[in-house]
């Protein structure tokens, strides 16, 4: 067998992008299979919607790195990950055999603690429930605690209130034969740890946890959580709970009264684990953490004072992680809630159910116990930032809380005089030709005309670009994947005739519905894939980011079926126009794809975030704002 190299990654999203090269493969590597469309568990079938295998030599562009927003740190470390190509031994970070290592080590560069890896999707990958999967093997080191743990995307009120999921932690010197699950919440009885009420499960006993393959999974829904290890369920937790009391929900229990079921099953034993009641804060969006923690020596947890860290052992090493939904689930990661916390200083409003997008309307008009109004609204309980209002487009789930004062009497203001029209001399104004008129009535049963880019898909519609689901909707906020985005520009091209002449894509074979689609834009040239281990993969149903979006259109651009049927494009005429005019935040020349994104910017593709002077590269594209960059790359003038 062939000595397999390691192959050293950065985490950091921007680095990663870039792409690095990796050793050729040897005949006899093994090959790897793509991961399961579906899996059923607990009864659910559920869909793929994000992994990475690590089976190439980049990591998901979704990881990015640990410490850009988080200094997780503590007496025995710091978070720094390590690339260097020429010295991957040094590297903290690296892909081997088609798996991730995470490992500590001294870096010359932190000084006095030695420095370990870190990575998370935090701003560019979030999900509420689903199934998930990671196939993961721990090392012996004492003081070590490798974990993939999930945390909130929105926090207001705080650690451990808005919860956090310890999924896999593996404390190796306290618990050596058995992973920890911990869930943290807080509850109105709990004193521990400033009002931490987690609640603990240990996985099936294995003398084999540290040097052995095992794999993990999670079903987290509405109902509570089920944790498995090899297939076999080793406890679970539920929100059948009683009614939270009076005084908690005048205390601001804004977690639909529900608390935790006070006790943990131990599947291996029958033990039960009792704790104090909690609030069930799962109902928001979490991301990702995979890092290679440790802890000080004489810590809980930590390797015994005068020890040294066997640092050939202080690693973690994951094949993949993977997160499935139901259809039911999908749909529900484009809905958010808007929830209104008065503090108990009055009614908590109603909670409203929104989509991602969707303006908050005319805000709640409360008074508190002293007679004041809530004058405006924020989304953090110091008032500090995070001011909404009735034009606001919601992002994420929110909770908002009141700034109380006293109306100021402000005279109303007389309009000025104005002259009077002339109505023989005015005529009503008529839509510019790129300009969509307001569609009369529903275009999909779930897009009305007043829907945001109800035009667009209306347009995308008549093209016969886009025919919606057999049951009448178009579900104008699903993430659109890879092989669909390839279908829509094949049939705006015209549907030219075409036939594959090869199978260009390890993973999209004859049988893949879009077979003749992808393999068209994959000799058109819009799109390239990834290499990995001597074969191409196009990754069908994995959703595309609005970077790669980006690339896909401008190269889109220059085939021969657009410069035919839209000469007059904008889109194209400036398709060499790359200069980096706007300001953005988040995108900078040299990053991936950026060239492809000031394009898009330039010709009036996209108009991003004016509000933030953000493009979000990361974040995947919802089917309605594809129909709207598809018709300004075609239409604008």
């Amino acid at each position: 067998m062939a000595k397999h190299l390691l192959v050293p990654i950065a985490a950091a999203a921007s680095v990663v992008a870039a792409g690095l090269l990796a050793p050729a493969a040897s005949a006899d590597e093994q090959t790897f299979a793509p991961a399961p469309r579906t899996v059923t568990s607990g009864g659910k079938r559920y869909e793929l919607v994000w992994s990475d295998e690590f089976n190439g030599t980049n990591l998901d562009p979704a990881w990015g790195d640990i410490s850009t927003n988080k200094p997780y740190a503590n007496g025995a470390m710091v978070y720094q990950n390590k690339f260097d190509p020429a010295n991957p031994e040094k590297s903290n970070l690296v892909l081997k055999d088609g798996y991730l290592r995470l490992q500590a080590r001294p870096l010359p560069e932190v000084e006095g603690k030695d420095a370990s890896a870190g990575i998370q999707t935090a701003g560019h990958k979030t999900w509420k429930f689903g199934h998930y999967e990671a196939r993961v093997r721990f090392h012996s080191a004492p003081g070590t605690w490798p974990a993939l743990w999930m945390m909130p995307e929105e926090n207001p009120y705080g650690w451990p209130r808005d919860g956090e999921i310890d999924w896999i932690e593996y404390p190796r010197s306290a618990t050596p034969e058995q992973n920890q699950t911990v869930l943290h919440t807080s509850g109105a009885t709990s004193t521990r740890y400033g009002g931490d009420s987690g609640s603990q499960a240990f996985s099936l006993k294995n003398g084999d946890l540290a040097g052995s393959w095992h794999t993990w999974a999670m079903d987290w829904t509405p109902e509570g959580f089920v944790f498995y290890m090899d297939g076999k369920e080793y406890g679970r937790k539920d929100t059948h709970g009683p009614e939270g009391s009076a005084q908690e929900k005048a205390s601001g229990n804004i977690y639909g009264n529900k608390h935790w079921d006070s006790s943990w099953k131990n599947k291996e034993n029958g033990s039960i684990h009792k704790d104090s009641p909690a609030l069930a804060p799962f109902d928001k969006k979490f991301y990702l953490i995979l890092n290679m923690g440790l802890k000080a020596p004489e810590d809980w947890a930590g390797r015994p004072k005068g020890t040294a860290l066997d640092y050939q052992n202080a690693k973690i090493d994951v094949d993949y992680v993977r997160v499935y939904q139901t259809e039911r689930q999908q749909r529900a990661q484009n809905g958010v809630y808007l929830k209104f916390d008065t503090r108990g200083e009055g009614a908590n409003p109603d909670t409203r159910y929104l989509t991602v997008g969707q303006k908050v309307g005319e805000l709640p008009k409360v008074k508190n116990s002293k007679g004041e109004e809530a004058l405006e609204w924020y989304r953090t309980p110091t008032l500090e930032w995070g001011k909404v209002d009735a034009n606001t487009e919601i992002k994420q789930d929110w909770t908002l809380f009141p700034k109380w004062g006293t109306p100021a009497e402000t005279e109303k203001p007389k309009p000025a005089p104005s002259e009077q029209p002339n109505p023989a001399k005015t005529e009503k104004p008529k839509p510019a030709p790129e300009e969509l008129a307001k569609p009369q009535g529903k275009v999909f049963s779930d897009v009305q005309a007043s829907s945001p880019f109800a035009s667009e898909i209306k347009w995308l519609k008549d093209q016969k670009v886009t025919t919606g689901w057999p049951d009448g909707t178009y579900r104008p906020f699903n993430k659109i994947n890879r092989d669909a985005m390839a279908a829509y520009l094949y049939r705006l091209a015209g549907s030219p005739a075409y036939t594959p002449k090869k199978q260009v894509f390890k993973d999209v074979t004859p049988s893949n519905i879009f077979y003749k689609e992808i393999s068209w834009a994959a000799e058109r040239g819009i799109t390239t894939g990834w290499d990995v281990r001597g074969h191409k993969e196009f990754r069908p149903w994995q959703p595309i980011d609005r970077n790669a979006m980006a690339a896909f259109l401008r190269r889109y651009v220059q085939t021969p079926e657009f410069r035919a049927k839209y000469p007059s494009s904008k889109a194209l005429a400036m398709v060499a126009d790359t200069a980096d005019r706007h300001g953005l935040r988040d995108v900078k020349k040299g990053m991936a794809f950026a060239d492809d994104i000031f394009w898009a910017y330039n010709s009036g593709v996209t108009t991003g975030w004016k509000e933030d002077q953000t493009f979000r590269p990361w974040q995947p594209i919802d089917r309605n704002a594809m129909a709207a960059f598809l018709y300004r790359m075609t239409i604008s003038k």
